[in-house]
Protein backbone atom coordinates (compact mmCIF):
# COMPACT_ATOMS: atom_id res chain seq x y z
CA UNK A 1 0.00 0.00 0.00
CA UNK A 2 3.11 2.72 0.63
CA UNK A 3 3.47 2.35 -3.29
CA UNK A 4 0.04 3.45 -3.98
CA UNK A 5 0.20 6.33 -1.10
CA UNK A 6 3.22 7.64 -2.88
CA UNK A 7 1.93 7.76 -6.44
CA UNK A 8 -1.64 9.45 -5.19
CA UNK A 9 0.51 12.06 -3.05
CA UNK A 10 2.83 12.65 -6.11
CA UNK A 11 -0.47 12.89 -8.42
CA UNK A 12 -2.20 15.31 -5.56
CA UNK A 13 1.47 17.40 -5.92
CA UNK A 14 1.31 17.60 -9.34
CA UNK A 15 -2.30 18.30 -9.50
CA UNK A 16 -1.61 21.33 -7.25
CA UNK A 17 0.90 22.75 -9.21
CA UNK A 18 -1.16 22.69 -11.98
CA UNK A 19 -3.46 24.16 -9.80
CA UNK A 20 -1.49 26.99 -9.13
CA UNK A 21 -0.32 27.59 -13.28
CA UNK A 22 -4.81 27.21 -13.79
CA UNK A 23 -4.00 24.28 -16.20
CA UNK A 24 -6.79 22.56 -17.38
CA UNK A 25 -7.73 19.17 -15.87
CA UNK A 26 -5.83 20.24 -12.08
CA UNK A 27 -9.56 20.09 -10.15
CA UNK A 28 -10.03 16.78 -11.57
CA UNK A 29 -6.93 15.23 -10.84
CA UNK A 30 -6.97 17.43 -7.28
CA UNK A 31 -10.49 15.65 -6.41
CA UNK A 32 -9.56 12.33 -7.18
CA UNK A 33 -5.71 12.04 -5.85
CA UNK A 34 -6.55 13.92 -2.68
CA UNK A 35 -9.82 11.86 -1.81
CA UNK A 36 -8.15 8.38 -2.16
CA UNK A 37 -5.25 9.61 -0.02
CA UNK A 38 -8.16 10.85 2.32
CA UNK A 39 -10.07 7.76 2.38
CA UNK A 40 -6.61 5.80 2.41
CA UNK A 41 -5.32 7.05 5.36
CA UNK A 42 -8.84 7.48 7.18
CA UNK A 43 -9.58 3.49 6.97
CA UNK A 44 -6.24 1.53 6.66
CA UNK A 45 -3.48 4.56 7.63
CA UNK A 46 -2.95 2.27 10.63
CA UNK A 47 -2.09 -0.65 8.22
CA UNK A 48 0.03 1.69 5.83
CA UNK A 49 2.09 3.32 9.07
CA UNK A 50 2.84 -0.17 10.42
CA UNK A 51 4.05 -1.42 6.99
CA UNK A 52 1.14 -3.91 6.85
CA UNK A 53 0.07 -4.81 3.66
CA UNK A 54 -3.54 -4.84 2.48
CA UNK A 55 -3.72 -8.77 2.25
CA UNK A 56 -2.46 -8.57 5.74
CA UNK A 57 -4.76 -6.65 7.51
CA UNK A 58 -6.97 -9.34 8.46
CA UNK A 59 -3.75 -11.40 9.58
CA UNK A 60 -3.73 -11.93 13.15
CA UNK A 61 0.12 -12.74 12.20
CA UNK A 62 0.98 -9.02 10.87
CA UNK A 63 0.49 -7.77 14.09
CA UNK A 64 2.84 -9.39 15.62
CA UNK A 65 5.26 -6.97 17.75
CA UNK A 66 3.16 -4.33 17.54
CA UNK A 67 1.53 -2.76 20.22
CA UNK A 68 -2.05 -1.88 20.77
CA UNK A 69 -1.28 1.74 21.78
CA UNK A 70 0.96 1.77 18.49
CA UNK A 71 -2.39 0.56 16.65
CA UNK A 72 -4.33 3.44 18.39
CA UNK A 73 -2.05 6.32 17.76
CA UNK A 74 -1.78 4.91 14.07
CA UNK A 75 -5.59 5.44 13.46
CA UNK A 76 -5.57 8.37 14.83
CA UNK A 77 -2.50 9.84 13.13
CA UNK A 78 -4.98 8.77 9.42
CA UNK A 79 -7.62 10.78 10.92
CA UNK A 80 -5.33 13.82 10.81
CA UNK A 81 -3.89 13.40 8.02
CA UNK A 82 -7.22 12.84 6.51
CA UNK A 83 -9.24 15.88 8.19
CA UNK A 84 -6.18 18.00 6.90
CA UNK A 85 -6.01 16.69 3.58
CA UNK A 86 -9.91 17.67 3.47
CA UNK A 87 -9.28 21.36 4.34
CA UNK A 88 -6.36 21.71 1.78
CA UNK A 89 -8.91 20.22 -0.52
CA UNK A 90 -11.64 22.39 0.00
CA UNK A 91 -9.44 25.97 0.13
CA UNK A 92 -8.14 24.72 -3.50
CA UNK A 93 -11.80 24.20 -5.01
CA UNK A 94 -12.59 27.51 -2.97
CA UNK A 95 -15.17 25.00 -1.35
CA UNK A 96 -17.30 26.49 1.72
CA UNK A 97 -15.80 25.06 5.47
CA UNK A 98 -12.53 24.73 3.87
CA UNK A 99 -10.83 27.14 6.84
CA UNK A 100 -12.77 25.07 9.47
CA UNK A 101 -11.50 21.71 8.55
CA UNK A 102 -7.77 22.83 7.94
CA UNK A 103 -8.46 24.69 11.43
CA UNK A 104 -9.72 20.85 13.07
CA UNK A 105 -7.65 19.20 10.82
CA UNK A 106 -4.33 21.39 12.29
CA UNK A 107 -5.30 21.40 15.83
CA UNK A 108 -5.72 17.80 16.21
CA UNK A 109 -2.72 16.81 14.32
CA UNK A 110 -0.32 19.84 16.61
CA UNK A 111 -1.40 17.19 19.35
CA UNK A 112 -0.54 14.08 17.72
CA UNK A 113 2.73 15.60 16.54
CA UNK A 114 3.72 16.83 19.80
CA UNK A 115 2.90 12.88 21.05
CA UNK A 116 4.77 11.76 17.90
CA UNK A 117 8.33 14.25 18.68
CA UNK A 118 8.22 13.16 22.48
CA UNK A 119 8.02 9.36 21.26
CA UNK A 120 10.51 9.76 18.45
CA UNK A 121 12.79 11.33 20.84
CA UNK A 122 12.53 8.63 23.87
CA UNK A 123 13.21 5.37 20.92
CA UNK A 124 14.31 7.00 17.87
CA UNK A 125 12.21 4.35 15.95
CA UNK A 126 11.45 4.73 12.42
CA UNK A 127 7.61 4.20 12.78
CA UNK A 128 7.21 7.50 14.35
CA UNK A 129 9.88 9.12 12.08
CA UNK A 130 8.28 8.24 8.94
CA UNK A 131 4.63 9.68 10.92
CA UNK A 132 6.19 12.86 11.35
CA UNK A 133 7.75 12.90 7.88
CA UNK A 134 4.11 12.95 6.40
CA UNK A 135 2.49 15.32 9.61
CA UNK A 136 5.30 17.83 8.85
CA UNK A 137 4.64 17.95 4.90
CA UNK A 138 0.60 17.98 5.03
CA UNK A 139 0.69 20.26 8.24
CA UNK A 140 3.33 22.99 6.85
CA UNK A 141 1.31 23.53 3.55
CA UNK A 142 -2.63 23.12 5.43
CA UNK A 143 -1.05 25.91 8.12
CA UNK A 144 0.15 27.51 4.94
CA UNK A 145 -2.90 27.70 3.37
CA UNK A 146 -5.12 28.58 6.52
CA UNK A 147 -2.91 31.59 6.64
CA UNK A 148 -3.22 32.45 3.40
CA UNK A 149 -6.31 34.76 1.94
CA UNK A 150 -8.46 32.88 -0.92
CA UNK A 151 -7.56 36.45 -2.75
CA UNK A 152 -4.16 35.96 -2.29
CA UNK A 153 -4.17 31.92 -4.27
CA UNK A 154 -5.95 33.31 -6.78
CA UNK A 155 -3.52 36.37 -7.27
CA UNK A 156 -0.75 33.21 -7.67
CA UNK A 157 -3.08 31.40 -10.27
CA UNK A 158 -4.64 34.19 -12.27
CA UNK A 159 -1.23 35.86 -12.42
CA UNK A 160 -1.55 36.17 -16.13
CA UNK A 161 -4.66 38.06 -16.37
CA UNK A 162 -3.72 41.66 -14.79
CA UNK A 163 -7.06 42.35 -14.82
CA UNK A 164 -8.36 40.28 -12.65
CA UNK A 165 -5.63 40.75 -10.24
CA UNK A 166 -6.08 44.48 -9.86
CA UNK A 167 -9.86 44.12 -9.45
CA UNK A 168 -8.59 41.55 -6.19
CA UNK A 169 -6.35 44.24 -4.93
CA UNK A 170 -9.21 46.83 -5.16
CA UNK A 171 -11.62 44.39 -3.34
CA UNK A 172 -9.10 44.00 -0.75
CA UNK A 173 -8.92 47.94 -0.04
CA UNK A 174 -12.77 47.99 0.35
CA UNK A 175 -14.22 43.96 1.00
CA UNK A 176 -17.66 45.48 1.55
CA UNK A 177 -18.15 46.78 -1.86
CA UNK A 178 -20.47 45.07 -3.66
CA UNK A 179 -19.63 46.85 -6.85
CA UNK A 180 -16.24 45.68 -6.47
CA UNK A 181 -17.10 42.29 -5.54
CA UNK A 182 -18.92 42.12 -8.53
CA UNK A 183 -16.12 43.41 -10.95
CA UNK A 184 -13.82 40.82 -9.53
CA UNK A 185 -16.56 37.96 -10.87
CA UNK A 186 -16.67 39.24 -13.92
CA UNK A 187 -13.00 39.56 -14.33
CA UNK A 188 -12.72 35.72 -13.03
CA UNK A 189 -15.70 34.78 -15.63
CA UNK A 190 -13.61 36.74 -18.30
CA UNK A 191 -10.39 34.67 -17.35
CA UNK A 192 -12.05 31.18 -17.61
CA UNK A 193 -14.75 31.13 -20.40
CA UNK A 194 -14.61 31.74 -23.54
CA UNK A 195 -17.04 34.57 -25.02
CA UNK A 196 -19.11 31.77 -26.64
CA UNK A 197 -19.80 31.05 -22.83
CA UNK A 198 -20.02 33.78 -21.14
CA UNK A 199 -22.61 34.89 -23.88
CA UNK A 200 -24.67 31.71 -22.79
CA UNK A 201 -24.05 32.23 -19.44
CA UNK A 202 -25.75 35.57 -19.49
CA UNK A 203 -28.40 34.27 -21.79
CA UNK A 204 -29.31 31.97 -18.74
CA UNK A 205 -29.62 34.87 -16.35
CA UNK A 206 -31.95 36.62 -18.57
CA UNK A 207 -33.89 33.65 -18.33
CA UNK A 208 -34.10 32.87 -14.93
CA UNK A 209 -35.49 36.91 -14.20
Amino acid sequence: MKITEKILAGILVLSIVLKLFSIPGNSILLVLSSSVLMMLYFYVGFAIFNDISFKGIFKKKSYNGISALRIVGAIFSGIGLSIVLAGILFRLQHWPGGNFQLLTGIVFSAIILIILIVKYIKGKELFYKRLLTRFVFVGVFGLFLFLTTDYSIDKIKMRNYPEYVKAIKELEKDPENETLRQKVEDEYNKAIFTEEELKYMKYQEDLNK
